[in-house]
Formats: structure tokens, sequence, C-alpha cells
């Protein structure tokens, strides 16, 4: 009831200003001073608008300082809820398939989606992605159970943010503006002069912005009211985290399976690293064998002059001295 009979209050307060201010303006006309009839008419027109925004001022602080559980119950209540989950998947594309038809099914959609890891340079590289949703506030936790049974969960968390406060002060100021806006135009209507005109229509100008902004504070409220935003780091495994408490037993069964999938997938690897890459194995082998080859023929060329080199000088060293005969012996 509030809701109703403060605005109306307010509307009366400003026309009640407006009549004083019309009343005030129409004796200055009776005068024989034209610019001081003007110069009144304009005064009484300002007082006339303060005393419209005392009007809607005092609107809004009544509203404001209504008691919260009566503004609760007028509007409902207004609470934000949010998650966010941290999820593994063995398959990307089955995962991604399945949590697609579980959004259209409860009327969600998807507001951000982005994935990387794989390229056209490594096909088999794994992929992670985060994709924001945004879901129906009542069905969220509807939502929540369907993914956790189609991915590993590793954690989650949710908040839950209530704007009832906020959302009814903003409610109120709107209101108060629109009754000052209407009050004002019917003033335009009825303004003479050009100066009045010019007043009545910055301030139109001014509260029809205020009103704008309002109503979309108001509207974006309550689209995160009415849809909940869930945050997905999505990761592609080879082999899921354990997440729950294990006993003795199945942790070592599991940790030696874990150990053979290690050594198989090793061996795997290198077959696929060794076969996939052949070509370029041989061709890099030939390339190597070849400059070898050119290195080994240079060094035995180099060590074949050597030698040559070293057997003529030996030559020139060992030439007889020649023979000299005695004068006896002729």
């Amino acid at each position: 009831m509030k809701r109703i009979l403060i605005p109306t209050f307010a509307a009366m307060v400003a026309a009640l200003m407006l009549l004083t201010a019309c009343s005030a303006g129409k004796r200055a006309e009776s005068g024989d001073y034209p610019n001081q009839r003007n110069a009144d008419h304009l005064s009484q027109l300002e007082y006339g608008l303060e005393g419209l925004k005392d009007g809607a001022n005092y609107a809004m602080n009544a509203l404001a300082q209504a008691e919260p559980g009566e503004n609760s119950t007028l509007i409902g209540q207004k609470v934000i809820k949010n998650a966010e989950l941290s999820v593994q998947t063995l398959d990307f594309d089955e995962f991604s398939s399945a949590l697609n038809a579980r959004i259209l099914a409860i009327g969600g959609y998807i507001e951000r989606n982005d994935v990387r890891g794989r390229s056209i340079y490594n096909e088999e590289a794994l992929r992670y992605a985060t994709m924001v949703l945004r879901v129906p506030a009542e069905k969220l936790d509807e939502f929540l159970g369907a993914v956790a049974g189609i991915c590993n969960v590793l954690s989650r968390s949710e908040s839950a943010v209530d704007i009832t406060s906020q959302y009814v002060d903003t409610e109120a100021q709107l209101n108060s503006l629109r009754v000052e806006y209407d009050t004002l135009l019917g003033l335009l209507q009825n303004a003479e002069s050009l100066d009045n005109i010019i007043t009545l229509q910055d301030r139109l100008s001014n509260v029809r912005y205020r009103i704008e902004s309002m109503e979309s504070t108001l509207r974006s409220y309550d689209s995160l009211v009415a849809y909940s935003t869930v945050t997905l780091e999505i990761s592609e495994v080879e082999r899921e985290t354990v997440v729950e408490k294990e006993g003795f037993g199945k942790e070592i069964g599991r940790r030696f399976n874990e150990s053979l999938e290690d050594v198989g997938q090793g061996f795997r690897s290198f077959a696929v690293w060794f076969i996939g890459d052949l070509p370029h194995i041989v061709i890099t082998l030939a390339i190597i064998g070849g400059i070898v080859f050119i290195v080994l023929f240079i060094i035995k060329m180099i060590k074949r002059g050597r030698a040559k080199r070293r057997a003529r000088a030996n030559a020139a060293y060992n030439v007889p001295a020649p023979s000299v005969q005695n004068k006896g012996d002729k």
C-alpha cells in the first residue's frame, strides 16, 4: 500500500507547488513591468520544480525506510545465484554434445565458449575449455546434478547474493523520477516564455536519462535473478582423477593399473612417433650420412697429401753423396 500512496502523495505535493507557482505568475502578469514579470514567473517556476523534487525525494526516502519484509513481499525476494564447476572428461566431443542437450532441455543458453588445445598441427592434443552458461535459476540444482552425471567433477562452488534492498531503492527512485517527468511534461505544454521552455526541456532531458539508466539497471537485475550464471572449467584427460577416498587395496590396484597404462602409453607414443616420422628420420639419416662421408673423404685426402709430402721430403734427405777417387789409384 505504501508503494501506491507515497508516489501519489508526492504528485499531490508537486501539483500544489505548481499551482502556487502558476497563481503567482498570473499575479505577476497583471503588473506594469514585463521584465520583472518574466523574472518573477521564472522564479516561481523554479520554486515549483524544487517542490516537485522535494516530493519525489520524500517518496523515495519513505520507501527506503519501509520495513524490508514488506518490500520483499511486494516485489519478491531478489537473489542472484551463481555456480562454478571444474570437471574432467575422457571424450570432449561426447561430453559437449551431452552438455548442449541438457542446456537446451532446461531452457538455458551458452553465453561464452572458449576451447583451446587441439590444432591442425597436433590433432591428438588434449583440449580444455571455459564455458559460461545461463540457466533458469529455479532449475540450477537440477542442471548441476545432470552435469555431475556425465563427467568427473573435481570441484563445485555456489554463491547467492541478495539484492532485494538495492532493487527496492532503484525502483523507488524510478517511480519518483516518472512522477517528476510527467509533471515537467505538463508544465512544458503550458509554458509560454522561451526561458521557461528551455529550462523545462533541459530538466526533462536530464530526468529522462536518469529514468532510462535506472530501467536498464532493473532489467539487468531481473536477468541476473531469473538466469543463474554457471562457469565450467573443462579438461579432457586420458585418465580421470580420483576424488573419493580409497581403501588400501583399492589404491594399490589402481596405481598398478595406472603404471601399466603409462608403460603401454609410452610404447604406443614411441611407435606412433617413429612410424609417423619415419620419412623424416630416413631423410635426416641420409643427410647426416652424406655429410659424414664427405668429411671422412676430405680427411682421407688430407692424410694422403701429407703422406706424399712426407715421402718426398724423406727421399730428398736420403740422396747418397758423390764418391771421391784417391790420386794414388791413378
